[in-house]
């Protein structure tokens, strides 16, 4: 047993002699402790509210900017506002604070969107609100671009009226006015269509069309549509046609 041993090791000791000898360098560097790379994430904040609409009269909607971890110093986070719908007293909403600051050792801040009443029919307006910058002594980064938008839903309506009339067959024609009970912002327009009553369109006894009227909107403003008649020489009951609203071209009326 011995001698194989010798033999083993005078084989082993040939065989190494034949090789090359080679040097592996392992080059790793370790960041020194109070480097920025050896120290833990930053936090992050994110932007939300609580819900994607609110109604016009009085309506809140909470918005929060909100870290993913507690910070060591105080987070301010500074908001912008866009969309359709106008900021302050008097006009679409206003919002309590649009710079939030969360407390050390907090998660998140709160603010309120309010909306504002109005007396007219508009359309539904948006408010986007967007972090424009975010700060802290923990170097606190925005988590993605942030940015939530809002729908104000309007509360008003306003109403059409089509006034009766009445005529006599050989006028050949009938006026009927349709007037507007309420503001509605930036106008809109109403079809009028011609259905049969007494009196039938198979019989010619009136022109069937469609009239398209456009309202600027202003609170009593007018309009006349006239309504072709036909005539004949029988002695007949009196009749009557009808006319109603057909297309609208925005809600609330």
């Amino acid at each position: 047993m011995k001698s194989l041993l010798i033999l083993l090791s005078t084989f082993l000791s040939l065989a190494l002699v034949g090789c090359k000898e080679g040097t592996i360098v392992y080059d790793i560097e370790f960041p020194r402790a109070d480097s920025d790379e050896a120290q833990p994430p930053p936090p992050t904040v994110r932007l939300s509210a609580a819900s994607s609409s609110l109604a016009e009269n009085a309506g809140t909607v909470s918005i929060s900017a909100a870290l993913n971890k507690v910070s060591k110093s105080a987070t301010t986070v500074a908001l912008s506002v866009s969309g359709t719908a106008t900021e302050g007293i008097g006009q679409d909403f206003t919002i309590d604070s649009k710079t939030l600051v969360i407390p050390a050792g907090s998660l998140s801040s709160d603010t309120t969107l309010r909306g504002l009443d109005d007396s007219f029919v508009d359309s539904e307006e948006t408010v986007t609100l967007s972090i424009t910058g975010a700060s802290s002594e923990d170097r606190v980064s925005e988590d993605g671009d942030q940015q939530v938008t809002l729908t104000i839903m309007d509360d008003h309506s306003a109403t059409v009226l089509i006034s009766d009339n009445t005529t006599v067959e050989d006028n050949g024609s009938v006026i009927v006015t349709l007037s507007l009970d309420n503001e509605v912002q930036n106008g809109f327009w109403v079809t009028v269509e011609r259905t049969d009553g007494s009196a039938t369109e198979a019989e010619g006894k009136y022109t069937a069309e469609t009239d398209k009227v456009t309202f600027t909107g202003i609170p009593g403003e007018t309009h006349n549509v006239s309504v072709s008649i036909g005539s004949d020489t029988k002695v007949e009951d009196n009749e009557t046609l009808t006319l109603r609203l057909g297309s609208v071209s925005r809600s609330g009326i």
